[in-house]
């Protein structure tokens, strides 16, 4: 390894560790002290960094904190499904996608920032709203994927945008669903809610 690779890397270890820092310490408190009454201060002197430090890696706030493991699920979820061989039909695909992305994600840390982002976001329909409309986002971004795999153009037939659409709403009915049922396994929901569309996605 060079010296530079090395001080790359050391940088991205900094950076990971900080975020990391940032987000433990934060969530609990905006749990505990409430959504508004927290502000930026709070969250740096919580995590032991700077404001700067804290925008720098969170531009929007605490909205970027409490969003944030969400976001980063959803994106390897994303490349997870991206991963599957083109071989496999759109539903064994998203099946095997997301049986590969449960097992790579850390089950405790994924459980625990569910709970507490839960717990802030269904009394802030603001956030709740983006977090829905980045869902919406992630379902525009994997249309070719299902066009690709169900063999259709999603210019001229709008099943493989409907469908995405569809797959990312059983998605969120079942997270919404276990904010609901706190103290359940989220994944139950979401399994329930796939149980319903799959027969939908195996039509065509």
């Amino acid at each position: 390894m060079t010296a530079t690779t090395q001080r790359v890397s050391q940088r991205q270890w900094q950076r990971d560790e900080t975020i990391t820092a940032i987000e433990r310490a934060a969530l609990p408190l905006l749990l505990r002290e409430g959504y508004e009454a927290t502000t930026a201060e709070d969250l740096a002197e919580a995590a032991g960094v700077s404001v700067r430090t804290l925008f720098r890696y969170f531009p929007s706030g605490k909205d970027d904190v409490i969003l944030a493991e969400l976001r980063r699920s959803l994106k390897t979820l994303e490349a997870t499904i991206r991963s599957r061989p083109s071989s496999e039909g759109l539903v064994e695909a998203l099946d095997a996608a997301r049986a590969e992305w449960l097992a790579q994600t850390p089950d405790t840390d994924l459980a625990a920032a569910m709970r507490l982002t839960s717990g802030i976001i269904r009394h802030q329909p603001n956030l709740l709203g983006k977090l829905v409309g980045e869902r919406q986002l992630f379902a525009e971004r994997i249309v070719d994927e299902f066009a690709a795999r169900l063999g259709l153009d999603p210019r001229q037939d709008i099943r493989p945008r409907l469908f995405a659409h569809c797959y990312v709403a059983a998605l969120i009915a079942g997270y919404f669903a276990g904010m609901e049922s706190p103290g359940d396994d989220p994944g139950v929901h979401v399994d329930a809610a796939l149980d319903v569309i799959r027969p939908l996605l195996s039509s065509p």
